[in-house]
């Protein structure tokens, strides 16, 4: 943002943060998600205006003036109207097939914030975060339960936070994740329930 020069240094710590809190962006040296490519590439289709940079700075620049006495709030206010009228009109035609797209992306990246990693049992399926219907109980599962019969299942905290990152255990190379208990520091968790680090830490305590 600021090589382009849009954003000020008040405001950009916001506005990466409502990216994060939106699922657009992940990762603390940020990294764009599916969500947000496919946003970005809805809003290049059908309304290309709304994410011109040029016409972003030009906006800041005139709401600067506005601060400095040098603008009339009314007259920024008017031509943004005049240039964004178009755009929503735009986007009410294309109404439904927006809607779906992002309908679609959103329904993949929440699939994706479950995913532990891939299945070290059968090796072709995805460890998902489940719940049980008859407990309510989470858990992880593999996706091949039903069509390979993988029945490879492993408990989790039932409190707290349980953030999947995409890394394996340095000890046997099962997936992991994050834990986030409030009150407790966040610890990594490897789910694989035999994994030597965890009976090393047994044999410790």
């Amino acid at each position: 943002m600021e090589k382009e020069e849009i954003g000020t240094k008040a405001t950009r710590a916001g506005i990466i943060q409502t990216l994060h809190n939106r699922k657009y962006i992940r990762g603390e040296r940020i990294v764009v998600t599916d969500l947000g490519f496919e946003v970005i590439d809805v809003l290049k289709k059908y309304c290309p205006t709304v994410v011109s940079i040029e016409l972003t700075r030009k906006l800041e620049e005139r709401m600067n003036e506005i601060q400095q006495g040098k603008e009339k709030r009314e007259n920024v206010l008017q031509t943004t109207v005049e240039i964004l009228k178009p755009v929503t009109e735009k986007l009410k035609e294309k109404e439904q097939e927006i809607g779906a797209r992002l309908s679609q992306a959103i329904k993949k990246a929440r699939l994706q914030e479950k995913i532990i990693g891939r299945c070290p049992i059968c090796q072709n399926g995805k460890l998902l975060i489940l719940r049980s219907r008859k407990t309510g109980k989470r858990f992880v599962g593999c996706t091949n339960y039903f069509e390979d019969n993988c029945k490879a299942a492993f408990p989790l905290p039932q409190r707290g936070l349980v953030k999947p990152l995409g890394n394996v255990c340095r000890s046997c190379g099962w997936p992991t994740a994050r834990i986030w208990i409030r009150g407790k520091r966040p610890w990594i968790l490897c789910i694989n329930p035999k994994c030597p680090l965890k009976e090393k830490w047994s044999k410790k305590h």
